[in-house]
């Protein structure tokens, strides 16, 4: 997709929430606006409204990322549970779909997304990205005694990205505004935001009093609450190598796991390769790049990097040890050559004690005395 289908792409989202929006104060909904590290806009407008369950559309507009999608919610006795389907896309043609479930009862609300990467492998200077699938779940608790806490947890996994574990609170003087903040386990990173929720159909002195907190918490209220998913696209990375880019395997030396470098005849040993870039003093670690093993013309075989490292198991028949070396330099797309050169170990030679040849055809009979001469030969007495 070029900008100018972006552009366009953005203006029909705009268009879509001010029409919303323009629903909304004449019926119901809810606007929501972070201020901070989790800057965006987002809209829902319920379609359908009664009073055990809720239908409704939601739109979202952050950084250059836009998301659009219909979800259904259901009141039961003391527990609410719902359904829900975004899709989403950047300026980039990045784009994915995700399916949501959510399930509120009393002070407890628990989420699941799956999401599922649509665009394709693309070029962008020396790498190949595409938008990864991945998952996530959350849950989160408001102590009844303290409805302007909320505690949360939260879980999350996308392919070929590190897991993301995250702890977090939430202070709610009034039900118009309320105070984020997030810590990340895996990064050590702490972010804020401010968040400003408002409803439509409700007076404003309404969602400015602390009082009514309650009234804005329960179930019936939460029906209208903003869909909560990830709205980051996460994605997958394959290494393009080129002459501008500087691949370490590692510091030009590739190393052979097995004990003392030596091949051991006839047993399984493991070759790994480090496959790293450098880039201003840093070291970034490669997946997806392919390195092929090889031994003169015969290849050992075939391995892909993962968390920077490619290994091989393979077995040898002779004795020989290994000298390794990179062919980098020379690589085309995002495969390293690995080439061996095989040193026969020279053994030492046993002498063998010369054994004289023997005439087979005819082969002298020495006489017995001969052989031992000191036995005398017995006489036959005559007869």
């Amino acid at each position: 997709m070029n900008n100018q289908k972006s552009k366009s792409l953005f203006m029909f989202i705009c268009l879509y929430i001010i029409s919303l929006e323009s629903y909304a104060i004449e019926t119901k909904g809810t606007a929501q606006i972070n201020i901070g590290d989790e800057k965006h806009i987002s809209v829902l407008i319920p379609l359908k409204h009664t009073e055990t369950y809720t239908s409704f559309t939601q739109g979202l507009i952050r950084d250059g990322i836009y998301s659009l999608g219909f979800g259904h919610r259901t009141e039961n006795d003391d527990y609410l549970i719902g359904i829900n389907s975004f899709y989403t896309m950047d300026e980039k043609d990045k784009s994915r779909l995700s399916i949501g479930f959510e399930a509120s009862k009393n002070e407890f609300k628990f989420n699941a997304n799956q999401y599922f990467g649509l665009d394709d492998w693309m070029l962008e200077s020396n790498e190949y990205t595409k938008t990864a699938d991945g998952f996530d779940v959350s849950l989160a608790f408001r102590p009844q005694k303290a409805p302007s806490f909320l505690g949360k947890v939260s879980y999350s996994k996308f392919e070929k990205n590190p897991e993301l574990f995250k702890l977090g609170a939430n202070y709610q003087p009034i039900p118009l505004l309320s105070f984020n903040l997030d810590y990340d386990l895996n990064n050590e990173d702490i972010t804020g935001y401010i968040q400003l929720t408002y409803r439509f159909g409700e007076t404003l002195a309404d969602q400015l009093e602390p009082n009514n907190l309650a009234k804005y918490q329960s179930l019936q209220a939460q029906r209208l609450d903003l869909a909560k998913f990830d709205t980051n696209l996460y994605q997958q990375k394959k290494i393009v190598l080129d002459e501008s880019t500087n691949i370490i395997s590692p510091l030009k030396t590739l190393t052979l796991s097995a004990l003392n470098e030596f091949v051991e005849v006839g047993e399984t040993n493991t070759l790994q390769v480090k496959v790293f870039s450098q880039k201003n003093g840093e070291i970034f670690l490669l997946d997806d790049v392919i390195v092929k093993f090889k031994s003169d013309d015969l290849v050992l075989g075939v391995a892909t990097s993962e968390n920077g490292l490619a290994r091989l198991d393979f077995t040898s028949y002779e004795p020989a040890s290994l000298n390794i070396f990179s062919l980098s330099d020379q690589t085309q797309s995002n495969t390293i050559t690995v080439s061996f050169i095989e040193q026969v170990i020279e053994q030492p030679i046993i002498p063998t004690p010369e054994v004289p040849p023997v005439d087979e055809v005819n082969p002298e009979v020495p006489p017995v005395d001969e052989v031992n001469p000191e036995v005398p030969n017995p006489e036959i007495p005559e007869p």
